[in-house]
């Protein structure tokens, strides 16, 4: 009998799927999270993917038809524009 994870009707318990995301939520890395956790790479992205789908799909329902006047972005930032000392001499004269 072959012996590979693959199989379809292979299911992980409820307390394993759990303790996967409460690694990942934690920051730890898919191989981090496979090894603490006893299962494969393989695994701990395919419930990644799951959790997203059905967050996006909660949350969809649930945040509807809700009146908005401001929306703060605390935690968006970045640079735009390169800094002064990475431009070329073309770019220098850009802004």
């Amino acid at each position: 009998m072959c012996e590979t994870p693959f199989g379809e009707d292979v299911r992980l318990p409820k307390e394993k799927v759990i303790a996967i995301l409460n690694c990942l939520v934690e920051g730890a890395s898919v191989r981090a999270t496979s090894r603490l956790c006893d299962v494969t790479p393989r695994s701990v992205l395919n419930m990644l993917v799951l959790a997203g789908e059905r967050s996006e799909k909660l949350v969809g329902k649930l945040i509807a038809n809700i009146p908005c006047k401001d929306v703060e972005c605390h935690e968006i930032w970045g640079y735009v524009y390169k800094k002064e000392a990475h431009k070329t001499p073309d770019e220098a004269h850009d802004t």
